[in-house]
Formats: C-alpha cells, structure tokens, sequence
C-alpha cells in the first residue's frame, strides 16, 4: 500500500472519532489529511493544478472560493465579533475550512496526476471504519444520548458515525467497472456498514440509503427498455399521487422523525432569518440559527443554509452546484451506481451539516473531476 492510499483511507475513516480529537480539534484524520495537503504543496508541485484547463477555466475555485474561505470569512467573523458582538461565532474553525479547501485542491491534483488508486481507498477506509465500530462494541460500553439509546461509538455524536456510514458507501460504489468479486466485496462491506449505522437510529441515514437504492432501480428500469420505461413511469406518477393525498401522514411521519416535534423546521426558519442580515458575504465562522430565535448558537442542519449563513448564497450555490452536475452526468451516463450514491448523498446534505468534514471536500473534489474529465476512476 502507498503512502497516498494509506494516508486517505485513515483520514476518511477515522474522522468520525471526535472522542479522541486531542482538545475536541486534532485527530489521526486530521494529522492525516495534513499530511496529504503538505506532501501536495512539496511533492506535487501543488501551483500545477491551476495550469490544468479544467481548473483554471473555472472562475470559481480560481478565485472566489479561495477569496471567501481566506479572505472574507475571516473578515466577517472579526467584524461580527467586534461590532454585533455575537456569541455564536467560533473563529477557531476558521482554519478548518481554509484546510477544507486546500483538501479539495489536494485531492484534485493527486486525481489529475493519477497518484490516487480510489478503489483500494474505498476498501480500506471501509474496512477500517467496520473494524473501529467492532472494537467499540467489544468493549461491551453502552452509549446514551438524549435518553435514548443510540449507537455512537467513538463519536461525540451518533449523527457523526451516520454520516461517515454514508461516506464509505458513496465512496464504495464510484467504481462502474465492478467485476463479480469486487460488486460482493461491496454489497457486503455496505450491508455490514448500514447494520453498524442501523443502531445510531439517524432517520436522515435511512431515508438517504432507502433513495439511493431507490434511484438506482428507478434508473436501472428507465434505461432498460421501453416497456420498463413505461411501467416506472406509470408506477412514478401513481407513488406521487397517493403522497399528495397522504400528506397529513407524511407530516406526522416528519414529526416522529424529527422526537415528536419540528425542531428542524423552526432551525431552518431562523437560519434563513439570520442569513438576511448577509446574504452574500455571509457572517462569519460560527452556528446561527436556533429553536426559538437566530444567533443562538445552533446550526441549521441543512448544508446549503449553513454554507449560505457562513460564506454566502453563491458560494453555497456553487458547492451545490458541483453535487447537481456530478448527478446530472452520472444519470445521463448510465452510471446507475453513482448517481444513486449521489442522491443519497444529497439527501443527506439536507439534514445535516456536512460540508465541516474533511471526508466531503476529498467526496467534492472526486464529483467535479469525474464530470469535469469525463473520465473513469481507477
């Protein structure tokens, strides 16, 4: 195993270990993908990337992705704190992003000059991740959170391991040349890894798995032939009508989701009332929204809003931007497995914040090269 491959597969797979993070910020994922970023900016002649013309056509991460993360965010969060003197600002996180964005550069020049094998680091980021959470359970600890009983292994919070879940999954099934042997290396290494996810009760976890897999039949059956085509149509339309009649259960199905209220609801409502204060600069490196009022100190959950809240709407947009167009390719190229992955994925992203993770920069800068080289990864 490389140094490359080894370095991404324990930064990817022990990122959800926040209980080990020395002072709750450092971890082995954290030394590990700094590492990466050090090796590209000595090794790889980190300056290339830009020569490359998918890249430096993109006005965006030419410009005004690194300008937000470097310059404006820090701007904002000082001012904020100077003047408004909120309380929900967290300048310490600042870092983080800029070392976010220099992961998605990273990432993208080591696909570019072909020194990252995405096969063996799905593997090996999957089986380690399996194996982290089987050492937790051989402990024999029982893990409590809001008084229920909720799997969370070596995370501050169950959501962590739930989202990570999904990152080894998505991760999984980028390959479209799956041999047999390697299409049951995953089918079990993600039946293993949704059983492990299963006792953390993230509904956001299910609902995406149940899409991903949904989407895949939908689209296996549109592009089959015509007489399938047809039926899924038919089936499609039949499925959106009885939701339409069916939509006080639905809301009562939210609500039994979301511990009996509309916590959620009322998060993305004052994230959308603090993001009117800045809609294009955003405000700032912090957590803006609230339960009953904004700029209480929580998030809002929902990655496009807590981007918008922190960087501004455009740059959210453009992030989302990127999730859309690998979706649209993938769907338009047949590739069933990662498009169902990627709406998965995207359905995650709706629920919960995960655009602060290390593992959805490498997850980004994998979508733009795919639909940017139409190319297949190794």
């Amino acid at each position: 195993m490389d140094i490359i491959t080894l370095l991404y597969s324990v930064g990817i797979a022990t990122g959800f270990c926040t209980k080990l993070r020395v002072m709750h910020l450092i971890g082995l994922s954290e030394i590990s993908f700094l590492v990466i970023v050090l090796m590209a900016i000595f090794r790889e002649k980190f300056a290339s990337l830009y020569q490359h013309s998918n890249i430096k056509n993109d006005m965006f991460i030419m410009f005004f992705i690194p300008i937000i993360i470097i310059f404006v965010n820090p701007l904002m969060t000082l001012l904020n704190y100077k003047f408004l003197h909120l309380c929900c600002l967290y300048p310490h996180y600042i870092p983080g992003y800029i070392m976010a964005f220099l992961i998605f550069l990273a990432t993208l020049l080591y696909l570019n000059n072909n020194k990252i094998n995405l096969r063996k680091i799905s593997i090996f980021s999957a089986i380690i991740f399996i194996a982290l959470n089987i050492i937790v359970t051989l402990c024999g600890k029982n893990y409590y959170m809001w008084n229920i009983y909720r799997f969370d292994s070596f995370a501050i919070n169950p959501n962590q391991v739930a989202i990570y879940g999904f990152f080894m999954i998505f991760l999984l099934w980028q390959d479209i040349n799956l041999k047999k042997a390697n299409f049951i290396n995953n089918i079990t290494l993600t039946t293993i890894i949704i059983f492990i996810v299963y006792f953390t009760k993230s509904d956001a976890f299910y609902l995406a798995v149940f899409l991903a897999f949904v989407s895949c039949v939908i689209l296996f059956l549109l592009t089959y032939n015509k007489t399938t085509f047809i039926i899924t149509i038919f089936f499609f339309v039949i499925a959106i009508a009885l939701s339409l009649q069916h939509l006080d259960f639905l809301v009562e199905l939210w609500k039994k989701a979301d511990d009996g209220t509309f916590n959620r609801l009322y998060l993305t409502v004052n994230g959308i009332k603090a993001l009117s204060y800045s809609p294009f600069a955003g405000l700032g490196s912090g957590s803006f929204s609230g339960i009953v009022k904004p700029f209480s100190g929580s998030e809002v959950h929902n990655t496009f809003l807590d981007f918008s809240v922190r960087f501004g709407v455009v740059f959210a947009t453009y992030i989302y931007y990127i999730i859309v167009k690998y979706i649209v390719y993938t769907i338009k190229n047949r590739q069933i497995y990662r498009s169902g992955v990627g709406i998965g994925l995207l359905s995650l992203s709706l629920f919960h914040f995960i655009g602060r993770h290390f593992t959805f920069w490498v997850i980004l800068a994998i979508m733009y090269y795919i639909f940017s080289h139409n190319k297949q990864l190794q």
